[in-house]
């Protein structure tokens, strides 16, 4: 469900600027398919020029894949990821990222689990949604 949020708010936004139809590469969220989705990105016709990844390791696949072939972030792709981790602030990646605000995460899952363990069954089925921040490096 995580995955398909994200692309959902991610290309509805882009639609609303105006801007191409993005691509869309199903992938899990490691480094590994991080490279491959880098090879796919570099054999796909329509040449993009920026990438958003779903999590932050699957980010750094992706520029370790272009960087390997030659390509330059982010003058030739801009590359942007997901959560913030620690590693995104290395300056071998320098990553432009979304913060999620895991506090607030938690404590909201916190609070649903204890009302369930009390009794309250009807506090089950709410969905919320948290807003992240915006981190800007030099990938993007």
């Amino acid at each position: 469900m995580t995955s398909e949020e994200r692309w959902i708010g991610f290309s509805t936004r882009v639609k609303e600027l105006g801007l191409s139809t993005p691509i869309f590469i199903q992938s899990k969220y490691n480094f590994e398919a991080g490279l491959n989705a880098a090879s796919e990105v570099l054999d796909h016709p329509a040449k993009p020029d920026a990438i958003f990844c779903a999590n932050d390791i699957l980010a750094m696949g992706v520029m370790d894949g272009l960087r390997k072939s030659g390509a330059q972030i982010p003058s030739d792709y801009a590359v942007m990821g997901v959560d913030n981790i620690p590693m995104s602030s290395w300056p071998s990646y320098d990553l432009t990222t979304i913060a999620q605000p895991v506090d607030k995460i938690v404590k909201n899952a916190v609070e649903d689990l204890m009302s369930r363990i009390n009794g309250n069954l009807d506090a089950s089925g709410e969905y919320l949604l948290e807003e992240g921040e915006l981190v800007s490096r030099s990938s993007a």
